[in-house]
């Protein structure tokens, strides 16, 4: 475990001295009221927020051709494969992850309405809670 604090302290040296990303890290956490259940899984969710952190530097080094810049979120401590699952709704199924199971699409001339609610159809879920995102 603490070759793990090692190695994510000595990655990120280059960029940013270590006690100032780890102060970061744990004002973070304070304010985002994070208490992990041991130091294995706060090594782990800081190396995450690590990758996170460079990131937002990388992509607002470039800014100037961007509408917009990116910062740190309630998110930053998960990758994208825990995120999607957990907050988007989207479920894997073995049909959707397989790239060659492919369906021909076939035109049809059925007459379509106008305008359609889906809402009544039931198709739309309830609201979810954007955070700060929205």
């Amino acid at each position: 475990m603490l070759m793990l604090w090692l190695c994510a302290a000595a990655w990120t040296s280059a960029v940013t001295p270590p006690n100032s990303t780890l102060a970061e890290f744990e004002q973070w956490m304070a304010h985002h009221g994070r208490i992990y259940k041991d130091n294995l899984e706060k090594a782990k969710r800081y190396g995450i927020f690590l990758e996170t952190l460079r990131f937002i530097k990388d992509f607002n080094s470039k800014a100037a051709s961007q509408n917009y810049k990116v910062g740190l979120n309630q998110f930053s401590d998960l990758t994208t494969e825990e995120f999607v699952p957990r907050y988007t709704g989207f479920r894997a199924t073995s049909r959707s992850s397989n790239s060659s199971a492919a369906t021909t699409f076939k035109y049809s001339t059925t007459q379509v309405p106008d305008s359609l609610n889906w809402v009544e159809k039931g198709v739309v879920g309830s609201i979810k809670d954007q955070g700060e995102w929205g």
